[in-house]
């Protein structure tokens, strides 16, 4: 058994460093979505690690303290204080960008709540001159000092920031980030308490791995947005990369990729075959848009975020499907499909981003027809079909509901018969709007 030197009890945190450590390895190598709250969360698992390790590491120097150099005694601790107040500024960051909250209320709340984190990072980092954090006498070694309660009020801080934005984006949040989000907080909040009535013992970073692995299995785990058997993005990720690219104004067109003979061929070919087919079509998609974000919405289609900024679409599109189709006749194909392409303009998919699943399905349907028309971009008078067969559809169902459709018999006369022998039965809905 290893003796240790202080009198503190590490069983919590020695128990919670190899789970940290495995997270951060299969996270790291997995695929990750490319936008702010994947960064945020990798963040709060590297400065959680590193806030363990030091917490154990200083701990212990602390009681030897005239075996080392007081100028690495001093960074030790700061490395210790440090990540600590990076990941609570982490966590509040990753609850913003889930609930959208930088976004809805705006720049000053990114400044503002950046301050107490950065006050507490300047504390930290004066503390070998100013003592403002903690001090390492020489002779009678390590000691609290007057703004140590910073640290934790930056915290504190944090945590209310968090619910904070939790509540404000609450419409928007489902209810697996909900839950999530709130129990991280809570858990959080916990562990903080216990670090303080509990001082000889390291339990923050155990309540911190909980929180970890209630974001990963909640949220971040790379499999909710990755489709394996096809190896690109799933539909689950686009929305969330395509929403965090117009709430950074970054413009980008979408480019959707439909095989229009896809129902047919799941007839007549096996699933591995497909499968085959649809990776090495998703091969060739990504070596003609080799720096866009391309995803496997299901049945066939592919859709590539574009950051090529274009003022024409329609010269666009028919360039993008002159180059796909080049690829397919380079390769051979052991399914033949045809494939057409539509592209939504980042000012209609801006427009249309809180109905995207609307929009990307009647594209999808109508991008065959809408090719053979030499149309190859979604347009305003598209969008306008779009919008008249939704306003069909409510109708329809409002009539239903109300009994309002009414039926009108057709009758059907023989001639040979001399009579009539039977009726057509005709459904007709008159709409106050629509007619």
């Amino acid at each position: 058994m290893f003796h240790w030197l202080s009198d503190y009890n590490y069983d919590f945190a020695l128990a919670a460093i190899p789970v940290q450590l495995l997270l951060i390895l299969f996270y790291s190598f997995r695929r990750n979505l490319p936008i702010r709250q994947s960064h945020c969360f990798l963040l709060v698992m590297i400065s959680n690690i590193v806030m363990t390790l030091a917490d154990i590491v200083s701990c212990e120097m602390n009681e030897v303290w005239t075996s080392f150099p007081l100028w690495f005694m001093y960074v030790i601790n700061i490395l210790y204080f440090l990540p600590f107040i990076i990941r609570g500024w982490a966590l509040f960051a990753y609850a913003s960008e889930v609930s959208r909250a930088f976004h809805r209320l705006g720049r000053w709340y990114q400044i503002v709540t950046s301050i107490p984190a950065l006050a507490a990072v300047l504390f930290t980092l004066s503390t070998p001159w100013t003592a403002a954090i903690f001090t390492i006498d020489p002779a009678t070694g390590y000691h609290n000092c007057q703004l140590y309660q910073s640290i934790y009020v930056s915290t504190y801080f944090y945590i209310g920031a968090s619910y904070l934005s939790i509540f404000v984006g609450w419409q928007r949040l489902s209810k697996r980030y909900r839950v999530g989000l709130l129990s991280c907080n809570t858990v959080l909040l916990l562990g903080i308490i216990f670090r303080k009535l509990f001082i000889n013992t390291l339990v923050t970073s155990y309540f911190s791995i909980i929180v970890i692995l209630i974001i990963y299995l909640s949220a971040e785990n790379p499999d909710l947005y990755y489709d394996r058997r096809i190896g690109l993005f799933n539909k689950y990720a686009f929305a969330l990369i395509c929403d965090d690219y117009l709430e950074k104004d970054l413009p980008v067109n979408a480019i959707l990729v439909n095989a229009h003979d896809f129902d047919t061929a799941k007839h007549l070919y096996s699933a591995t075959q497909i499968r085959a087919q649809l990776t090495a079509v998703g091969k060739r998609i990504a070596s003609v848009a080799p720096r866009s974000c391309i995803f496997y919405l299901g049945g066939g289609s592919y859709i590539v975020l574009s950051r090529e900024n274009t003022d024409t679409p329609e010269l666009t599109a028919r360039k993008w499907k002159r180059q796909f189709e080049r690829q397919l006749k380079l390769s051979d194909e052991s399914i033949p499909m045809t494939f057409t392409v539509m592209l939504i303009p980042y000012c209609i998919l801006k427009k249309e981003i809180v109905h995207i699943e609307d929009l990307l399905h009647f594209a999808a349907g109508r991008s065959h027809h809408e090719n053979q028309r030499g149309n190859y971009a979604i347009t305003d008078e598209i969008l306008m079909k779009l919008q008249h067969e939704k306003d069909i559809e409510a109708a329809l169902k409002k009539a239903l509901e109300s009994h309002k459709v009414e039926v009108f018999f057709q009758p059907i006369y023989s001639t040979g018969a001399d009579r009539v022998v039977g009726a057509e039965a005709l459904a007709r809905l008159q709409d106050e709007t629509l007619g």
